[in-house]
Order: C-alpha cells, then sequence, then structure tokens
C-alpha cells in the first residue's frame, strides 16, 4: 500500500495543491523522526511553513542558531527518505478564463481543477512497487472543500475501475482506493506536505518574477523526485486539456481493438 497526504495553498492569483507518497512501511520511521526534530527545535504545534519562513507564531522566538538548525533538518529529512514529490500549479485568473470558454459547467474553484490532476496521478498512474499496490490519500482538513473533494476523488476510482485496459506499467484496475481527511496537528506527513506546497509556491513566484527559483528554500532537496504541473496561462491550461482529451481517445481506441472475450 502507497500511503500519500495532499494539502493546498493559496497566494494571490496562484493556487497550489500537491504532496507527497510513500510505500506504507516507510513512513512509520519517518514520522517519529519528524516529531524529535520539533521536539528539539522546542516546536509544540507543528511545523507550518508560512510561519516558520515568516518568522511568526513559535518560529518568532527562536535564537538563529536553532532555526537555522531547524531548517537544515528538515532538508536532511527529506533528502534522507525521498518521498515522491507532486504538485499542480494553477493561476486562478487562467482558469477562470478557460473555464469561461467550456460549454459544459465546471466547478468555478480551481483548487478542485488541482486536486483532480493530483488524484489522476495518484489514483491512476503512481505505482511505485508494483501494478496491484493500492493507495491511501490523507488530504488536510478544515477548509470547507471535503465533501466536493471526496465525490472527485470516488468518480476517480470508478472511472480506474472501468477502465479494463490500462497503459503499460500503470496500475491494477482493482488496485485498492482509500481517501480521507486529517489533522496536521496529528498527522505528520501532512507537515511535510505543507513543506512541499509552500516551497512549490515559492518557487512559482519566483518564475513569475524571473528569479531564481533554484534558490528557494528546501526545494532543491525535492527537485529530484518531484513532478511540477505548472499551469501559469490560459495557454498552459489550454495545452493540457488537448493532451487529457487526446489521450482519452486513444484509450478509447485502443479498448475498441481488443479482441473480445
Amino acid at each position: 500500500m502507497l500511503k500519500a497526504y495532499i494539502d493546498a495553498s493559496w497566494s494571490g492569483d496562484l493556487i497550489v495543491v500537491g504532496g507527497l507518497v510513500h510505500p506504507e512501511e516507510v513512513w512509520p520511521n519517518f514520522e517519529p523522526e519528524w516529531r524529535a526534530m520539533l521536539a528539539q527545535a522546542g516546536i509544540k504545534d507543528r511545523f507550518h511553513a508560512t510561519e516558520y519562513w515568516s518568522r511568526k507564531g513559535e518560529f518568532m522566538r527562536m535564537k538563529e542558531s536553532g532555526y537555522v538548525a531547524l531548517g537544515q533538518e528538515v532538508r536532511r529529512l527529506f533528502a534522507h527518505y525521498k518521498p515522491f514529490c507532486f504538485v499542480c500549479v494553477l493561476s486562478a485568473d487562467a482558469y477562470q478564463q478557460w473555464r469561461r470558454k467550456q460549454v459544459l459547467p465546471i466547478l468555478k474553484d480551481g483548487t478542485f481543477y488541482a486536486l483532480d490532476w493530483c488524484l489522476t496521478l495518484l489514483i491512476h498512474k503512481i505505482n511505485l512497487q508494483g501494478q496491484g499496490d493500492g493507495v491511501e490519500i490523507t488530504c488536510d482538513q478544515g477548509d470547507g472543500r471535503e465533501k466536493i473533494s471526496e465525490d472527485i476523488a470516488e468518480w476517480k476510482t470508478e472511472k480506474l475501475r472501468e477502465n479494463t485496459w490500462r497503459f503499460p506499467g500503470y496500475p491494477d484496475q482493482n488496485r485498492a482506493v482509500r481517501f480521507g481527511f486529517g489533522s496536521s496537528r496529528e498527522i505528520v506527513p501532512l507537515q511535510a506536505a505543507d513543506v512541499v506546497v509552500h516551497t512549490t509556491l515559492k518557487w512559482s513566484q519566483a518564475q513569475l518574477k524571473g528569479e531564481d527559483a533554484d534558490q528557494v528554500p528546501f526545494f532543491n532537496e525535492m527537485q529530484g523526485v518531484m513532478s511540477i504541473h505548472p499551469l501559469f496561462t490560459l495557454e498552459d491550461i489550454e495545452l493540457f486539456h488537448r493532451i487529457e482529451v487526446e489521450n482519452e481517445q486513444r484509450h478509447k481506441e485502443n479498448m475498441a481493438m481488443r479482441p473480445k472475450r
């Protein structure tokens, strides 16, 4: 079983949804090390990336040496465990432009569009161990988007079951899929997912400003095991949508060519 953790972030025009995934046997080792890191730094609540970077909350009173050491330990854990990180970055304005051009009604909140990409990756494509491996997905709770998120996950799972033919290397259609929500205060890997999405948000902002995005804190530790799906413009979204439609058409053609039993 694979275990994935998803978080979201918003700033200005950008929507970021993403997280990280690893085989389930990895997380029992990761979690106590993360908790030990927080205890060593004197963090009683949780690691929250925006508060860390802005030196707010519990990070406000930290000495510079402790602050630097904490960041180094976050980097060490990501570099050591190498979770596969996945993120969709969406321009809210470009999404609304694209949405208004569609014939069929599309959800107004672009967060669900970005989540859809993440769930497609996790349910239909990610296969780290074997084709039959299941996936358990946990999202950070509390933003009021739970019901629609559950509906998207259920729909993605139904589509998985319907696809009797799979692209080579993709997971089996009968793989187990579990989807739920939790609090980052209790579920440590959600704090790591928070680091992934906020790091990607800063990377995206740097990209759009023409700055050196590779200098964003924590980004280098994720770069080798990361899938970033940037949809910054209307053209990006239209290209992605066209590729998705073509893949679906190709899938139908392959199904039609298969001999009937």
